[in-house]
C-alpha cells in the first residue's frame, strides 16, 4: 500500500518538489496543498490532514508554525535550506548582470556560506548573513522572520549590497515591493530527495508503531458509596460498564472485567492512538460527575503483551495520584503522557528514564530528580510560557505547595531562574514571586 503523502507549501517550492516525486511513484501517493499567507496553513491542516499518512513541508516556516500552534497529528518532515543551494541561486544573479559579490543572505549557517563562496573565489567582506541556525521552534522562527526584511532592506539602502537572498517568500514579496532586488533560495534537488527518503521512513515507522499491542486499564478509585448505597453503586457500575463496552467496540478491541472495580481493555496502538484517547476517553472523563464515580486510567504500548500491561499499570500508578479522573499514557520506549483529561488542561509529556544530558545537568547541578525537570520543561513547551509562580507550579506537578517552593528555590539557587516580579492576591498577603525558569 503507498503511503499517502501531503505536500504543503507556497506554489514555487511546490513546483520543484514535484518535479522530484516521480521517482517515488511506487512508494507514496501524493497530495498538494498550496498557501498563499500562513493562516491558510491551520485550514488545509484541519480539511485534509486526517486522511494523510504523513506531511512534507516546503520549508521550516510552514512547519514550525504549524507545530508552534500544536496543530500537527501526523509524522511531519520539512525540506530545508542547505548551503549548496546558493550555486543556483548566485548563477541566476550573474546571468543578469547583477553584482553577486555584494549580497545578503539569510536561514544558512555562516560558516557554510563562507565555504561557498571561498568555493567560487567570491570575497567574504561584503557578503552579509543572518543564520536560522538557533531556531528550533515556532516562537524563535516568527520572531526571526519578522526581522529579515529590515535585516536585508537596511543595507540595501545604506549601499552595501546590491542584491538579497532570501528562502522566505513573504520576506521575498515584501522587499520587492520595496525596490529590493531580491532572489528566493530554494532548496536542491538533493535535499528535496533526502526529505522525502526522510518522510517515507519515518511514516514506515509509524506504521509499524500503529501494530503495537495497547492495553489500557481502568480502575474505580472511590467506592465508598458501596457500602452505604450497594444498590445505588451497582447501578452506576454497571452503566459504567456499558460506556466502557462500547468504548472497546469503538476501538476494536477485547473488554475484560478484572476483579471489582477493575477493567482491562486489550487492542492495538492504531486503534488506540492519541486522537482516539482523546476524542473518545476524553468524554468518558467527562461523565465523571454525571455517573459520580472517581476513576483512573492507563495506557500501555509494547511489541509484547507483558511490555504493554507493565507499562499499563505505570500508567495507572501515575493516575491514580491525580484528585481527578485523568488517563495517562506510557510509550513503548518508557515516554510518559499525561494527565490527558485533567482540569487545567495541560499535558505533560516527557520521559520516565530521562536522556537529555542538559535535563541531567540541570538535575544534577540543583540535587533534584531529572524527570521532576523534564516535567517543568513539559510545562514550558506546552504552555509556551517560562514565567510561573510556586501555586501554579504545585497545581501542574500535582505537588504541595510547599515542595513547589522548594524546587523553585533550587532552580534559584543554581543559576536556572530569577526573579522577575512580585504579585499579592490580597492588600494584606504575603507577595508571591514570579519566576522565569530557565531548562
Amino acid at each position: 500500500m503507498k503511503i499517502k503523502m501531503g505536500v504543503i507549501g507556497v506554489i514555487d517550492t511546490v513546483e520543484k518538489i514535484k518535479r522530484i516525486v516521480p521517482e517515488f511513484h511506487n512508494q507514496i501517493q501524493v497530495s498538494y496543498y498550496l498557501y498563499s499567507n500562513k493562516d491558510e496553513i491551520f485550514d488545509i491542516l484541519k480539511k485534509h490532514q486526517d486522511n494523510l499518512d504523513v506531511l512534507l513541508f516546503s520549508g521550516s516556516s510552514p512547519y514550525f508554525y504549524a507545530k508552534n500552534n500544536n496543530i500537527l497529528t501526523k509524522p511531519s518532515v520539512y525540506v530545508p535550506r542547505i548551503a549548496t543551494s546558493i550555486f543556483e541561486t548566485l548563477w541566476l544573479i550573474r546571468d543578469m548582470n547583477l553584482d553577486y559579490t555584494k549580497a545578503s543572505i539569510d536561514v544558512l549557517n555562516e560558516k557554510h556560506v563562507n565555504e561557498v563562496l571561498d568555493s567560487l573565489n567570491i570575497p567574504k567582506d561584503n557578503f552579509y548573513v543572518k543564520s536560522g541556525d538557533y531556531i528550533d521552534d515556532g516562537k524563535q522562527l516568527s520572531s526571526y522572520i519578522e526581522n529579515l526584511v529590515p535585516f536585508h532592506y537596511d543595507l540595501w539602502k545604506d549601499g552595501k549590497i546590491s542584491v538579497a537572498i532570501t528562502s522566505n517568500s513573504m520576506v521575498a514579496k515584501k522587499l520587492k515591493s520595496l525596490g529590493v532586488p531580491v532572489f528566493r533560495l530554494y532548496p536542491t534537488i538533493p535535499s528535496i530527495r533526502g526529505s522525502i527518503n526522510r518522510a517515507i521512513y519515518i511514516s514506515d515507522v509509524e506504521r509499524i508503531k500503529s501494530t503495537q499491542i495497547a492495553i489500557q486499564i481502568v480502575r474505580i478509585k472511590d467506592d465508598t458509596q458501596r457500602n452505604a448505597f450497594e444498590y445505588e453503586f451497582l447501578k452506576i457500575k454497571n452503566r459504567f460498564e456499558t460506556i466502557l463496552i462500547e468504548y472497546t467496540q469503538q476501538n476494536f478491541g477485547s473488554f475484560f472485567p478484572f476483579g471489582n472495580n477493575e477493567y482491562l481493555i486489550f487492542t492495538t496502538r492504531g486503534a488506540l492512538n492519541r486522537k482516539s484517547i482523546e476524542e473518545k476517553f476524553s468524554k468518558i472523563i467527562d461523565l465523571e460527575k454525571d455517573l459520580n464515580i472517581l476513576f483512573a486510567s492507563g495506557i500501555g504500548y509494547g511489541n509484547t503483551v507483558y511490555k504493554a500491561e507493565t507499562n499499563a499499570r505505570i500508567a495507572l500508578t501515575h493516575a491514580m495520584n491525580e484528585t481527578n479522573s485523568c488517563c495517562f499514557i506510557i510509550e513503548q520506549d518508557g515516554g510518559i503522557v499525561g494527565p490527558l483529561g485533567s482540569m487545567d488542561n495541560i499535558n505533560l509529556s516527557y520521559n520516565l528514564i530521562v536522556k537529555d544530558k542538559r535535563i541531567q545537568k540541570i538535575a544534577e547541578d540543583i540535587n533534584i530528580s531529572p524527570t521532576y525537570v523534564a516535567k517543568i520543561k513539559s510545562i514550558i513547551d506546552q504552555t509556551g510560557n517560562d514565567i510561573i509562580d510556586s501555586e501554579e507550579l504545585a497545581s501542574f506537578l500535582g505537588i504541595s505547595l510547599r515542595s513547589s517552593r522548594r524546587i523553585i528555590n533550587q532552580f534559584l539557587d543554581g543559576g536556572y531562574a530569577k526573579v522577575v516580579g512580585k504579585a499579592r492576591q490580597s492588600p494584606t498577603g504575603r507577595p508571591r514571586r514570579i519566576i522565569k525558569i530557565e531548562v
